[in-house]
């Protein structure tokens, strides 16, 4: 909520409680701050190690049997794979291909284990 200071008398201090704030507003607001922290902490900057596209099919990663999911799964990791030059945070990249942070974070975590990626950590330093 957001008020002039001094007009809600129980603002930023220990007199908020269960009676002013619902238990699922105030769980919804710990969600959001949590998924927040988890891209923060997990956020990196990928690197393909191949210079060209990987054949999927020789790493174990094109699906062997086509559903109505197969067409976007492929497009996601091809996206992620195009953009991961070393240059851009997972968080730009997610951005870029308009796809969620924590599943573009799920191809890089297959794309790493696979030996096909590294990440190197966001330095904050300027």
């Amino acid at each position: 909520m957001r008020t002039k200071y001094g007009i809600y008398p129980e603002y930023h201090t220990s007199l908020d409680n269960l009676d002013i704030i619902s238990p699922e507003g105030l769980f919804g607001s710990f969600e959001v701050i949590s998924r927040s922290l988890e891209i923060i902490e997990n956020n990196c900057i990928p690197k393909m190690l191949l210079p060209c596209e990987p054949q999927l099919g020789k790493y174990g990663l094109y699906p062997l049997i086509s559903t109505k999911e197969t067409k976007s799964i492929v497009k996601k990791m091809m996206d992620v794979i195009a953009y991961s030059d070393g240059k851009l945070t997972l968080l730009e990249i997610s951005e870029i291909i308009n796809v969620p942070f924590f599943e573009c974070f799920e191809v890089i975590e297959t794309l790493v284990e696979k030996g096909l990626m590294e990440t190197s950590e966001i330095s904050f330093k300027k």
